[in-house]
């Protein structure tokens, strides 16, 4: 789940449409049936998972190996990986071109803070300056590089894409009475409710501005990583509990249901 996920999910999904070969190295954690089907063009190598925290896989290092032996260009999503670690060796080892995409989490940022610090040093740094290119999902992400000493000549800006062909027949008053919302305004956040995220910023916004947009409701989406009881009794000490709706984990098409009854989408990510 989440961003760099979902980015994998539609650039391999768009690749094997214009027949290049594409294969994706992951660990076995929540690929439902359906997301099978929707990649059943790409060959997907799933390792199963020692350790959920840190996302620990078992060591199939000689099918890691095969499969890294038989491809022209390599593509590493986030940063504070196991598996990249094992991927970017083996790069190394086969002399294959490589290209790294953090998706904004190359910054020690959020819990384990220490063991990030001693990752870069010990492997993440070498990563970053050794990758052929860094692809950067918004221009704000190129400092991210800098700070490493990258040079602009290996930055890409590649943004996030939307797959029209995704895009589910939209109703509106379907899903107000589907998530018990009226006809309102509505401004619109999607995302983990975690600190990195700034939800709290935004609610704490909403709550002090409630006398300058009395006809805008909030709706919150996304799955709770510590947040939601703290988000809930702002909203309470406010007494807006009718005018911010938690929605929690919204599937995909209920996402796209919700970016067209919003107004306006607001990302208020620190």
């Amino acid at each position: 789940g989440g961003g760099a996920a979902e980015r994998t999910v539609k650039m391999s999904y768009f690749l094997a449409k214009h027949n290049v070969e594409t294969s994706i190295l992951t660990l076995d954690v929540n690929i439902s049936q359906e997301l099978k089907e929707k990649l059943k063009n790409v060959s997907i190598l799933a390792l199963p998972c020692l350790f959920a925290r840190f996302f620990i896989p078992v060591p199939l290092i000689f099918k890691v190996a095969k499969l890294i032996k038989s491809v022209d260009l390599i593509h590493l999503m986030n940063h504070w990986t196991i598996l990249n670690v094992w991927v970017y060796l083996l790069a190394r080892f086969y002399k294959k071109p490589y290209v790294v995409c953090p998706a904004g989490a190359l910054r020690v940022y959020g819990r384990s803070k220490k063991i990030k610090g001693l990752f870069n040093s010990i492997i993440g740094k070498s990563i970053i300056n050794n990758a052929d290119y860094c692809i950067v999902v918004t221009e704000d992400e190129k400092e991210h590089f800098y700070e490493h000493g990258i040079d602009d000549k290996k930055i890409i800006l590649i943004p996030n894409g939307v797959s029209e062909d995704e895009v589910p027949k939209l109703d509106r008053k379907h899903f107000l009475k589907e998530k018990n919302l009226k006809d309102e305004k509505f401004i619109f956040y999607i995302g983990r409710l975690n600190s990195i995220k700034g939800t709290d910023l935004l609610v704490e916004a909403f709550c002090k501005s409630k006398e300058h947009i009395k006809n805008y409701h909030l709706l919150i989406a996304g799955p709770d990583e510590g947040l939601l009881a703290q988000l809930k009794e702002k909203v309470s000490e406010y007494s807006l509990d009718d005018k911010v709706h938690f929605l929690g984990f919204l599937s995909k098409d209920d996402k796209y249901q919700a970016y067209h009854c919003a107004d306006f989408l607001t990302i208020p990510s620190r």
